[in-house]
């Protein structure tokens, strides 16, 4: 007996999912016992399989509508993927969906004879029944006769898109959504070109995922009355199938391959290959058996199923711990040898298989195709709540965005290796898994001690944005703009995705859950913050095209977005919900959202925004296409599939200008600000978007001597700054009684104590952007164990380990070397030896430059760094300068930091924005900070 055993732990975690060809878990049907392949297997493998569709986007819909008899090739064994759809073929292909075929046969002339048109055949007993089932209206013609239309031409003619939704959600019988719930259709600019009829079932459409299509040129575009390809009929066939089987009391089932194993090898023995599964869909979570039988003389072809995985092949390239979607062959009866021997003939007609038993299957149930989901998918997140009465579970994942997932009753969960029941894992847990399909084929998690507890049963979570925090608790935004302060219990624990931070990490504007001490919800006993996302509210500006009164969503085009002091064109549009808390000035005097979404198309914006949970259903950022091919990113967003929330929105009045100065004076109670180097005035109000640092701040947090650009507009009382940006401190630096705490610092080693404290003498610390000037006393910092110590002073840069350093310092190893060092926490991370020391009669000549990773490259030579969209630090002036110029900078002996932790050139990535710190000397970057 040959054996395959799964390395993976096969769990039965289902995840939510908006979109997608993979079957949802509530249509997903229950396991039988025992599950058997066909003989014609090679038949439709062959059907599906065309010449000219191998390395087509919609190659994998398009095999699976060949297999399912929904498209057929030509002559020339071609599906022609790119060719109009005619308005027969998709007819002939719903009809087949449907399970429509045994009536069409029935009321026809029986099975097609070989090689005729199947609609020359066919054709109007299929308009017969399809008008019998209401998918169009009629004309009548000559005589009185009643005769059904299509909307467009006549039936020799392409079918539209528009024809081919109507016709597939009215076959479905799809819920038609009227008044309120057309909230989908409306966000299209084309949407009056549907039949007034149409629009109802094109909005079931939209909300059931068969379509998801756009128009890259402004706002998204249904193209109704366009032509409808074939491949891209085949997809919402496809899309459309798990329903229809539903319908037809077939329903496909979806589970985990978990052993394979093969019996009766030997002379004269075919080999029968059992895969064995576990329900990935169904509250059972049964356990069930497909066989496949090896060729024999009299089963010459053996019996087996059409499958797709990562292209066209059979059930032997199944493999332990795919997850797969199981087609059943459709009718009813008795067990007979028909089911086992039949020919496919597209799956015309019935077939028989066992009669059902309590769970709806029989105890053997025939299947002729699986699907192969996609796998190795990870996903992590923080468990918010878990429910083991209906297994639900809430996760965060580490965007800050929340998903709800299925536990079926069996899953199998480790906690540091050791396997758990997932009601011991804690609320706050950062779990960790591999999405297969739908669900999850691997879990674990690691706790400090792998024991229930962390958080107390039943404590209550809370989410939101930090509006202020200081030593004793934080205030939370809420998304319907509640504030509370909410003081920390004793033993905050603070976590970055699964690492341990520190209530210092917690940042104004950060998305958070809180998970509070107890049910009543009086303490935060824990803090969970987003690993991405941090620097959570992006600065955009656009034309207001349309604004949807119901969604109140606004679609933009000539869409920009503020990045490192630069605005970058967006392609496409833009679209952002504006809610209650939205604060909304307009001519420089606040007034209602409502007043808005009324009055503002047309209307030039700028405005800051974060991601919006509640825009859950359509994907939102910015659309650079909307087809129904599915290579094609529908949205251009930083890692999320959700949309935009705007928090400050102000209408631009006339052309702007632009201001790069520092505050003089800031008059809060008449809000309004003095520049300092052309005396010129502005106001602010509750709209003006402040952003410090990269984070969103109230008005009142703008402070004199702080570094701004400022962007103001005319308005009947002056000029008024819509967006005031500061970026000062970037690195923070504290110290006391000569000890520093944090921050970088320069100087001469001085000497290394046997208590892990290093001194150095006529030192210069980094503060507000620049170092200052020597300082000719000593101050000292101390190491730990994770201190990173390099060595810069011979050819290349090595690293000496920590404990060589503090056993061999103390020994005046290392004393007179120049010493850089970035401390945090009171300790230092990195340390750097150098022998270069700069000239004391003056501050360090190092530059400071904010700006944009525009490449990276690793040589064997050297590592190299392009910059562009570059801010230069002036410390004459104080303020930011502008440098259109790129700048390459060699990064062999930089330290890279991130969130106060060390990284390295890896964990750069083009685009991102960093506070790079340069020799002033060569083209040497000392230290690269990533923002």
């Amino acid at each position: 007996m040959k054996k395959l055993i799964s390395a993976l732990c096969i769990t039965a975690l289902t995840w939510a999912s908006t979109c997608g060809l993979a079957v949802q878990p509530g249509l997903a049907a229950a396991l039988p016992n025992e599950l058997q392949g066909v003989p014609y297997y090679r038949e439709l493998i062959q059907n599906g399989t065309f010449n000219d569709t191998g390395y087509h986007w919609a190659a994998e819909a398009l095999y699976i509508a060949g297999v399912n008899g929904l498209l057929k090739a030509d002559a020339s064994g071609n599906a022609n993927p790119d060719a109009p759809l005619s308005k027969k073929d998709a007819l002939l292909g719903i009809a087949q969906m449907s399970g429509w075929m045994p009536q069409i046969q029935s009321g026809g002339q029986g099975r097609i004879p070989a090689n005729m048109d199947p609609w020359t055949y066919y054709g109007q007993q299929v308009l017969t029944v399809a008008a019998g089932k209401g998918l169009f209206g009629s004309s009548t013609g000559a005589g009185g006769a009643v005769r059904p239309r299509p909307i467009t031409g006549n039936w020799d003619d392409p079918a539209t898109r528009e024809e081919m939704i109507l016709w597939t959600s009215r076959a479905l019988q799809l819920p038609s959504t009227v008044n309120g719930s057309q909230t989908g259709v409306y966000n299209y600019q084309d949407w009056n070109q549907l039949a007034p009829d149409s629009v109802p079932w094109i909005e079931a459409a939209l909300q059931q995922g068969l379509i998801s299509a756009s128009n890259g040129n402004g706002r998204p575009a249904l193209r109704p009355k366009d032509k409808i390809t074939r491949a891209e009929g085949a997809v919402i066939l496809t899309r459309a199938l798990p329903k229809a089987l539903i319908l037809q009391a077939r329903p496909i089932m979806t589970a985990n391959v978990y052993d394979i194993d093969e019996i009766g090898e030997g002379p004269g023995n075919a080999a029968q290959r059992r895969i064995h599964l576990v329900s990935a869909g169904a509250p059972q979570g049964q356990k069930s058996t497909l066989f496949l039988q090896g060729p024999s003389q009299d089963n010459p072809s053996g019996q087996s199923i059409a499958l797709w995985k990562d292209g066209p092949a059979d059930g032997n390239a199944l493999q332990p711990g795919d997850q797969i979607e199981l087609y059943p062959v459709a009718g009813t009866g008795t067990s007979s040898q028909a089911a086992r021997s039949g020919s496919s003939d597209a799956l015309n007609a019935p077939y028989k298989v066992p009669a059902p038993d309590a769970s709806g299957f029989g105890s053997t149930t025939i299947v002729y195709f699986a699907k192969v989901l996609p796998t190795g998918v990870p996903v992590e997140g923080t468990l918010l709540n878990y429910d083991p009465n209906s297994g639900r579970v809430l996760l965060q994942d580490s965007w800050g965005n929340q998903r709800q997932a299925t536990v079926i009753p069996g899953a199998r969960i480790f906690i540091n290796g050791v396997e758990h029941t997932l009601a011991d894992v804690p609320n706050g847990t950062f779990l960790r898994g591999s999405l297969s399909g739908n669900t999850l084929s691997s879990l674990s998690t690691e706790l400090s001690v792998a024991q229930p507890g962390a958080i107390p049963t039943g404590s209550n979570t809370l989410t939101g944005r930090v509006k202020s925090i200081d030593a004793n608790g934080l205030r939370l935004l809420t998304s319907t703009g509640q504030e509370q302060y909410y003081p920390f219990a004793p033993g905050l624990q603070v976590y970055e995705g699964r690492q341990i931070a520190r209530p210092v990490d917690i940042k104004i504007g950060d998305p958070v859950t809180l998970h509070m001490d107890d049910f009543r919800g009086l303490q935060i006993a824990r803090v969970d913050l987003p690993t991405v996302n941090r620097l959570n509210e992006g600065i955009y500006r656009g034309t207001v095209d349309f604004i949807n009164p119901v969604t109140r969503i606004a679609t933009l085009h000539k869409a920009y977005k503020f990045n490192t002091g630069n605005w970058e064109s967006l392609p496409g549009q833009l679209q952002v919900r504006l809610d209650s808390s939205t604060a909304v000035s307009v001519n420089g005097s606040p007034t209602t959202g409502d007043d808005f979404i009324r009055y503002g198309t047309g209307q030039d914006i700028l405005f800051s925004a974060s991601q919006d949970l509640a825009m859950s259903g359509r994907p939102s950022g910015v659309y650079t296409n909307f087809d129904t091919d599915d290579t094609t990113t529908d949205y251009k967003s930083p890692g999320t599939s959700l949309g935009l929330k705007a928090s400050r929105l102000s209408v631009i009045q006339g052309s702007g200008e632009r201001l790069n100065d520092k505050i003089e004076k800031i008059d809060l109670p008449g809000r309004t600000v003095r520049m300092s180097d052309d005396g010129s005035t502005f106001a602010f109000d509750g709209a003006t978007i402040v952003i410090r640092n990269g984070r969103l701040v109230d008005p009142a947090e703008l402070q004199s001597g702080d570094p701004v650009i400022a962007y103001t507009d005319a308005s009947r009382y002056g000029y008024r700054a819509s967006l005031i940006v500061v970026d000062k401190d970037l690195l923070p630096s504290g110290s006391s009684l000569n000890s520093l705490a944090s921050g970088l610092v320069q100087g001469d080693l001085r000497e290394v104590s046997t208590d892990r404290k290093v001194k150095l003498a006529l030192y210069s610390q980094y503060r507000n952007n620049s170092w200052s000037s020597f300082d000719d006393g000593t101050t000292t910092f101390k190491v730990d164990y994770d201190t990173v110590v390099y060595d810069v002073r011979g050819a290349s840069l090595e690293t000496i380990p920590i404990a060589d350093f503090m056993s061999e310092g103390p020994a005046d190893l290392y004393d007179g070397s120049y010493v850089y060092a970035f401390i945090e926490d009171n300790r230092a991370l990195a340390v750097v030896l150098s022998n270069d020391a700069p000239a004391t009669n003056h501050p360090p000549q190092d530059s400071t430059i904010l700006a944009r990773v525009k490449s990276i490259t690793q040589g064997t030579q050297s590592n190299i760094i392009v910059f562009d969209q570059i801010r230069q630090w002036s410390d004459r002036r104080e303020t930011w300068v502008s440098d259109p110029t790129t700048n390459s900078l060699n990064v062999d002996n930089s330290v890279f930091i991130k969130n106060d932790k060390l990284i390295d050139i890896d964990g750069l990535r083009v685009g991102d924005t960093c506070l790079v710190i340069r020799d002033g000397d060569n083209e040497q970057a000392r230290f690269i900070i990533k923002q």
